[in-house]
Order: structure tokens, then C-alpha cells, then sequence
């Protein structure tokens, strides 16, 4: 995956897909918008973590030190602004958070497409469709997941649980690879952005081969739904 940074030359992560570390790597709250080859335009922010384990998709709200927390449930009003989190982000560590572009947000229960989301009541964090009682997060239209469904062919095999892949664009840690010879639902635990490996949850099933999907599909009431976050859309009510 190839990604330019458009406003800041050389920020940290550009050349690993902004995986987080445990070093403060630049002033909280630094933003740069960056050309993805596969997402396409995105808005980062630097922030750091409060204090809990973050999953990709998370939708964080960040305070005025620039730290980043799960969105609350049961609230209906806010007045903060919403980001996405874009890696797994371990307790204390710092990283970038999408403020604007295409990504897959955290959902507990599937929300239509072009219907306005909101943070379910019960799961911090994650989405459910707008109703009475939920924190709506504006700017956010939901696409078909299927408008970017990553795949790739594969190379070769690693052990029992590596796979080398011709690309991992759009693989993120989470994800459910399916393929021939990998059928029950083995998530990917890692990603090799520069060797273009991804490791598995479990072993394959039996040998793999040919093309590996990556779904969104994760498990039950946990997954992820593909969303351009802070662009200008339609909606269909007013909330």
C-alpha cells in the first residue's frame, strides 16, 4: 500500500501504515491529509490513546490534550468531534485516528446504506442505525461493503498460520480471510505491511490457494461496515 503525505513530508508511520508505538513521535493533535492507494484521501490526527485497548473501527472522541476515548453510550448530545480508529491501539500508546475519508467503522448491528449512524446505546464505540436515545455521528454515510472488498492472490505459505500475499491492501487486523483451503473463520492477528504477510488466528484448514478474500464480516453483533467519515452526503432524516 502506498501512501503520500500531502501536508507533512516524512511523518512518522507513512512507510509501516501508521502502526502505533509507545514513543511520542510528534505534537498532539498534528493533522495531515494523505493520498492512500487503496482508501484514497484521508485526513489524519495524532493522538494518543487513554487508556484501554482499541480496536480498528472504533469510533474515539479526543479531549483538548489531544487523548483519545471510546464514544460514550447513553448520551444524546456530545458536541465533539468524532474520529475512526485505524489500527489497534494498545493502553497508553500513540498513533493517527481518521478524522476524515473511507474507513471501516465498528458496527454491533448492520446500519442501511446512506442511513445516518449513531453510537449504539449499550457498546461504546460502535454503530447501530440512528433512533430515539443514540448519540447520532453526523458526516458519516454508510457504503456497501462490497464497494471495497480486498483480495489477493497468494504467493506462498509461512508455517501453518503466515500467509505471503501479491498485496494487503485494505487487510486490516480483525478481518475473517476466507479461501480455498481456509473456512472457519480465521481472522488476521497481523500484518507485514513491507514483507506483505498477514498471520493468521488459526491454522488453515488444509493446503490454501488461489485468491484470499478479506470480509468484514468478524462475528455476531461484532464487525466492521465500510464508511466515508466527515464527507458531505445526503441523508435521509434529519436527527
Amino acid at each position: 500500500m502506498s501512501i503520500t503525505s500531502v501536508s507533512l513530508p516524512g511523518a512518522y508511520g507513512l512507510e509501516s501504515g501508521f502502526t502505533p508505538d509507545t514513543t511520542q513521535r510528534h505534537v498532539l493533535g498534528t493533522r495531515i491529509d494523505v493520498l492512500d492507494s487503496y482508501w484514497g484521501y484521508r485526513r489524519l490526527v495524532y493522538a494518543k490513546n487513554a487508556a484501554a485497548a482499541y480496536k480498528v473501527g472504533y469510533v474515539c472522541v479526543m479531549d483538548v490534550d489531544s487523548v483519545m476515548t471510546i464514544a460514550p453510550v447513553n448520551t444524546t448530545a456530545l458536541n465533539a468531534p468524532m474520529y475512526v480508529c485505524m489500527h489497534p491501539m494498545a493502553s497508553g500508546t500513540y498513533g493517527w485516528y481518521i478524522e476524515a475519508g473511507m474507513a471501516p467503522v465498528y458496527s454491533y448491528v448492520t446500519v442501511a446504506v446512506n442511513v445516518v449512524a449513531a453510537i449504539d446505546s449499550g457498546h461504546s464505540g460502535m454503530i447501530i442505525a440512528s433512533g430515539s436515545g443514540h448519540l447520532p455521528v453526523h458526516g458519516v454515510a454508510i457504503l456497501a461493503n462490497d464497494d471495497k472488498q480486498a483480495t489477493a492472490t497468494l504467493i506462498s505459505t509461512i508455517g501453518t498460520t503466515k500467509l505471503k500475499l501479491s498485496t494487503v491492501d485494505g487487510f486490516f487486523v480483525g478481518g475473517v480471510i476466507s479461501a480455498t483451503g481456509i473456512t472457519s473463520a480465521q481472522t488476521v492477528t497481523a500484518i507485514d505491511e513491507a514483507k506483505k504477510e498477514i498471520t493468521l488466528s488459526a491454522t488453515w484448514d488444509s493446503a490454501p490457494s488461489g485468491t484470499i478474500a478479506f470480509n468484514y464480516d468478524g462475528t455476531a453483533n461484532e464487525f466492521w461496515q465500510l464508511c466515508r467519515f466527515r464527507y458531505p452526503h445526503g441523508a435521509t432524516a434529519v436527527v
